[in-house]
C-alpha cells in the first residue's frame, strides 16, 4: 500500500513546509503569512502541545506565570491556509521527489522546505548520566517531570553556571528544596559577563540561600537505583537526590545530514539561510552560518524574516547577529550584548568600566575596539541598554569624550545625541526646543500622521530650530522619503559660493601691493587705516548679527516672520558678504601671530556652518542617522571655534589702535 501524499486541491503548488513548531518555526509562518496571506503553509511539531515559548519555561516552572502566558500561537490575521500536525515527527526528506515522510509513514509534498528543529540539550559524557532523577531543562516534558521532582527533592544539584543553569537553580528553590550550582569556569555567566560583573551575580545568588561551588566539574554522579549524590573533579562528594543537567545544547541536525544536507556543528547555510538544497531552508538554532550558530531566540527571528523574503523571490542577506541578553536573575538585571564575557578578552578591545561599588546602582562596561561598540555588559539599572544594543549591532563609533561622559555617569549620549530612534525608550526626548518625545512622536504616527509636515502640524515638533527633522523622519521609517526643504538649492548654491570664497583664502596668496603711485591704488582698501576701519567694523557688526539671528529665532520662534530656511539663507548671505569684506580688510593677507589666528578661526568657523548648510540643503538625500551625526559635529564645532573670536578680535582692535 502506497502511503498518503497529502496535497491541495485549490493549487497546483505543493505548499511550504516547517519543521518545527517552537518560537522560530512559528515566526517563520508569521513572516511567510505577512508577505503573502494566500500562501499554504504545513507544520509539523513532534510534541503533543500546542506551540509554547520555551525561553518562559523556568518561569513556568518556578511558578510564577502560567501556561497561559507561554502559549505562542500563529498571530497572522489570515491562517486559512495553515495546517499545523502536532506530536507528528518527521523522520526523513526526500530532495529528489521533495517530499516529508512522518512516523507513521505519511508523505507530505512541499515546494520549499524550512528547518527549525532547534537543539537537544547537551549530556556530558559522565558517569551516572542515566540514572532516574538526572533531568535536562529543555522542553514542557522536562518541566512535567520536575514539577513532580520538586516537591520531594530535598537537595538538588544543578550542573552549570550559565543562564539555563542559574533560572533552573532558581524555580527549583521554591520548595525550601536545597539547591547547589556546579560550574567548571571561574566564574558564573561566563560567556556574558566578566569577573567582577560576574562576582557581583554571585553574591546575589548567594543573598538567595542558593550555594555556587567554581572551578570545579562533576566527574561522576553517585547512586544505584537513582542519585544519592556527585562526585566532583576536586575529588570531594556532595550528597544530593536531584541532578539538573545545564550544560549547553547541541544543534539537531540528524535529520539534515540523513538527507545528504551538508552539517557541520549545525546545518551549514548561505547568507539567504538556503543549506546545500536550494529549495531547503534552516532557521534558528539548528542552523550553522559563517561557522557560528546562536543559540539565542532573536537571530531565530532575523533569519525567519530572510528566509521568508527570499522565498518570496525578493532579495535579502543574513549577516550573522549579534547575540544579547537583557534579563532578571534572582531580582538582578543582568545585560549583554555583542563581545561581551570572555569574548571580550582581546587585546585589540577595550574595556571602559561604570560603577563597581556596592552604593552604585549599577555596574556597566562597554566593550570599544577602535573607537566602535562592539559590545556591553551589566548588572542593576541600565536605561540606556537599547540604544546601546543598536550602537554595538551597528558599529556605531563612540567619541573619547563619550567615554568619559560614560565612566562618570554610566551614560554615552546626552538627550541631543541621535543613534536609532526607533530603539529610543518612549520618554526619550527627540524635540528638546517642544519638550516632545519619542512615545508622544509614535502616537502622532500611529494615528494617522504619514509625513514631516503632518506631524510638524500637530505636535510642533521641528518647527523652531528644525535640527530633529531627521529623527522624525526615520521615526517615520525608510519607505517615507524626506522631502527636500524650501529652497534648498539656493542654500546650497549660496553655500558653494561661500565654500570656493573660502577656498580663494586657503590657497590663494596675498593681493600683491601697487607697485606705481600712476596705477589705481586699490590696495589703499586694506592699508589705509580709515578705510581698514570701516571695513573692519562693518565686517564686526555683520558677524555679530549674523551670529545672533538664528540665535534669536530659536529663543522666540519668529515663525511669522519667514520660515527657518529662509533665515538659514539669510545666515550664509551674511557669511557671503563677511567673507567678501575679510577680502577687504586683509587683501589676502593673513598676518602673524595673534592676527593670524584670529584670520584662520574666523575662516574655519566659516567652514564648519557651510558644512551645516550643505547638511540642512541636501538632508533629503542622507539617512537620518548621518544627517544628524554631521549636524551636530558642525554644529558643535561651529559654535565652540567661534568661543575665541571675541578674545582675539579685542586684541586686534587694541593693537591696530596702539600701534
Amino acid at each position: 500500500m502506497h502511503a498518503l501524499v497529502e496535497t491541495y486541491h485549490d493549487t497546483n503548488r505543493s505548499p511550504i513546509v516547517i519543521i518545527g513548531t517552537g518560537p522560530v518555526g512559528i515566526r517563520m509562518a508569521d513572516e511567510l503569512l505577512k508577505i503573502d496571506s494566500s500562501a499554504n503553509i504545513v507544520m509539523y511539531g513532534n510534541e503533543p502541545w500546542e506551540p509554547y515559548n520555551r525561553v518562559g519555561l523556568t518561569s513556568f516552572l518556578a511558578g510564577d506565570i502560567s501556561f497561559d502566558d507561554i502559549k505562542n500561537p500563529v498571530k497572522a490575521k489570515s491562517i486559512r491556509n495553515l495546517i499545523q500536525h502536532h506530536n507528528c515527527e518527521i523522520v526523513s526528506v526526500d530532495r529528489l521527489k521533495k517530499t516529508v515522510t512522518d512516523a507513521s509513514g505519511k508523505k507530505q509534498s512541499y515546494s520549499h522546505l524550512i528547518l527549525a528543529i532547534g537543539a537537544s540539550p547537551h549530556i556530558p559524557n559522565i558517569s551516572g548520566v542515566k540514572l532516574p532523577n538526572v533531568y535536562t531543562l529543555r522542553d514542557l516534558k522536562d518541566v512535567d517531570q520536575l514539577f513532580a521532582r520538586r516537591m520531594r527533592s530535598r537537595r538538588t544539584v544543578v550542573i552549570g553556571g550559565g543562564l539555563l543553569g542559574l533560572e533552573a537553580a532558581r524555580a527549583m528553590q521554591k520548595h525550601n528544596t536545597e539547591v547547589v550550582i556546579i560550574e567548571h569556569a571561574d566564574r558564573l555567566m561566563s560567556r556574558q559577563l566578566d569577573e567582577m560583573l560576574s562576582d557581583q551575580l554571585r553574591e546575589s545568588i548567594l543573598g538567595f540561600g542558593i550555594k555556587v561551588r567554581l572551578r570545579t566539574g562533576v566527574r561522576k554522579i553517585k547512586g544505584d537505583i537513582s542519585v544519592t549524590g556527585v562526585e566532583l573533579s576536586n575529588g570531594k562528594s556532595l550528597d544530593c537526590d536531584t541532578v539538573i543537567l545545564a550544560t549547553g545544547i547541541v544543534p539537531n541536525k540528524k535529520l539534515a545530514q540523513n538527507s545528504g544536507l551538508l552539517a557541520r556543528r549545525g546545518i551549514r547555510v548561505n547568507d539567504q539561510l538556503q543549506t546545500s538544497d536550494e529549495n531547503i531552508f534552516a532557521v534558528g538554532e539548528c542552523c550553522e552560518h559563517n561557522g557560528e550558530v546562536f543559540g539565542l531566540v532573536a537571530p531565530g527571528f532575523e533569519q525567519a524574516a530572510i528566509a521568508a523574503q527570499v522565498i518570496n523571490g525578493k532579495t535579502a542577506e543574513y549577516k550573522g547577529s549579534v547575540n544579547v541578553s537583557k534579563l532578571k536573575v534572582f531580582g538582578l538585571d543582568v545585560y549583554s550584548v555583542g563581545e561581551a564575557g570572555d569574548d571580550a578578552d582581546n587585546i585589540s578591545n577595550q574595556i571602559i568600566v561604570h560603577g563597581g561599588n556596592e552604593r552604585d546602582e549599577g555596574c556597566h562596561r562597554l566593550v570599544v575596539r577602535h573607537r566602535r561598540l562592539v559590545g556591553a555588559m551589566g548588572v542593576g539599572v541600565w536605561p540606556e541598554f537599547e540604544r546601546i544594543k543598536e550602537a554595538v549591532n551597528k558599529k556605531r563609533r563612540v567619541w573619547p569624550w563619550q567615554l568619559k561622559h560614560f565612566e562618570k555617569t554610566g551614560t554615552i549620549w546626552s538627550e541631543t545625541d541621535e543613534m536609532q530612534i526607533s530603539s529610543w525608550p518612549a520618554n526619550a526626548v527627540v524635540c528638546n526646543c517642544k519638550t516632545i518625545n519619542r512615545g508622544e512622536l509614535s502616537a502622532c504616527i500611529a494615528n494617522g500622521a504619514s509625513s514631516v509636515e503632518c506631524i510638524q502640524s500637530q505636535t510642533g515638533a521641528s518647527t523652531v530650530c528644525g535640527s530633529c527633522r531627521p529623527l522624525i523622519n526615520g521615526l517615520l521609517g525608510e519607505s517615507v522619503k524626506l522631502s527636500p526643504q524650501i529652497a534648498y538649492k539656493a542654500l546650497a548654491t549660496l553655500s558653494a559660493v561661500v565654500s570656493a570664497l573660502i577656498a580663494i583664502f586657503i590657497f590663494s596668496p596675498p593681493i600683491p601691493y601697487v607697485d606705481s603711485v600712476q596705477s589705481i591704488q586699490f590696495d589703499r582698501v586694506w592699508t589705509d587705516f580709515f578705510y581698514r576701519q570701516v571695513s573692519g567694523y562693518t565686517l564686526a557688526g555683520i558677524t555679530l548679527a549674523g551670529v545672533l539671528m538664528l540665535s534669536i529665532r530659536k529663543r522666540f520662534n519668529l515663525a511669522r516672520m519667514g520660515g527657518l530656511p529662509y533665515w538659514r539663507i539669510t545666515h550664509v548671505s551674511m557669511s557671503l558678504a563677511a567673507l567678501s569684506l575679510l577680502v577687504l580688510h586683509t587683501g589676502l593677507n593673513t598676518g602673524s601671530n595673534l592676527n593670524f589666528l584670529l584670520f584662520l578661526f574666523f575662516v574655519l568657523v566659516s567652514l564648519l556652518g557651510i558644512i551645516s548648510s550643505l547638511v540642512n540643503a541636501y538632508e533629503h538625500l542622507l539617512s537620518p542617522y548621518k544627517a544628524k551625526q554631521w549636524r551636530n559635529f558642525s554644529n558643535r564645532a561651529h559654535i565652540y571655534l567661534s568661543w575665541p573670536l571675541p578674545v582675539f578680535l579685542a586684541y586686534h582692535i587694541a593693537a591696530a589702535y596702539y600701534f
